[in-house]
């Protein structure tokens, strides 16, 4: 726990990590961090580098704020979470869903208990061949300047409802747009598709501009495609 005033944290290496990382008071880290169970930030938290968390990490919780240029890398592979995500994000914070799976074909899901605002980009990818990671908005909505979708990365909403505001860009091997059957989901931005699929299973309500450069845009016929700027 830290609960000093305009203080630094330095590296917390993998072989040094700690369970849970509360902060209290006013911090930034000057390096890399590594957190393996619970991140509490109800103080300040500048970070101008990369947080990575264990695969078994189970929320990220606070009343406090996040900020900096840094990374905060999500990695899982062995089961699937949803999770708590409560501190406020500033700067041009960024957040990174990640599977790490050495467990072949897998195809865990994630997702956030609560609506979560991140004022850079959201990415979400695979680092294996054989796996994919899913992050599931599950009926939240979900707000970043850009959301990206990479190599085996799949974003989906099985409940319905969700509204997305950022722009979106489905360009990686193997990813996903989708959703649940007969579900609606909102993008409030731009959509575009060079690279990977987008399965329309229920309404898609588009108010930004759709460009398709690549990939694949299916799904079933019964169900509207609405854009309100240009389709191309």
């Amino acid at each position: 726990k830290l609960t000093g005033t305009g203080k630094t944290v330095d590296t917390l290496s993998v072989t040094n990590t700690v369970a849970t990382f509360w902060i209290t008071g006013t911090y930034t880290n000057v390096a890399d961090i590594h957190v393996r169970k619970n991140m509490i930030v109800d103080g300040t938290f500048t970070c101008n580098n990369i947080i990575t968390t264990h695969w078994n990490f189970n929320s990220l919780t606070g009343t406090g704020t996040i900020t900096g240029s840094g990374d905060l890398r999500l990695i899982y592979y062995n089961a699937d979470k949803y999770m708590p995500c409560t501190p406020t994000f500033g700067g041009t914070f960024k957040m990174s869903i990640r599977d790490d799976a050495s467990a072949s074909g897998s195809t865990y899901k994630i997702g956030f208990t609560n609506d979560v605002i991140i004022p850079g980009t959201f990415i979400i990818s695979s680092d294996y061949a054989d796996s994919s990671v899913t992050f599931n908005l599950g009926g939240y909505d979900l707000t970043a300047s850009s959301i990206t979708l990479g190599t085996r990365g799949i974003l989906t909403d099985s409940v319905g409802g969700s509204v997305i505001t950022g722009n979106v860009i489905v360009n990686g091997a193997d990813a996903v747009l989708t959703q649940g059957a007969a579900k609606a989901i909102t993008i409030t931005g731009d959509l575009t598709l060079t690279l990977g699929t987008i399965t329309q299973l229920g309404t898609i309500t588009l108010n930004g501009n759709f460009a398709q450069g690549g990939g694949t845009l299916t799904g079933s016929v019964d169900y509207w495609f609405i854009c309100s700027g240009n389709f191309t």
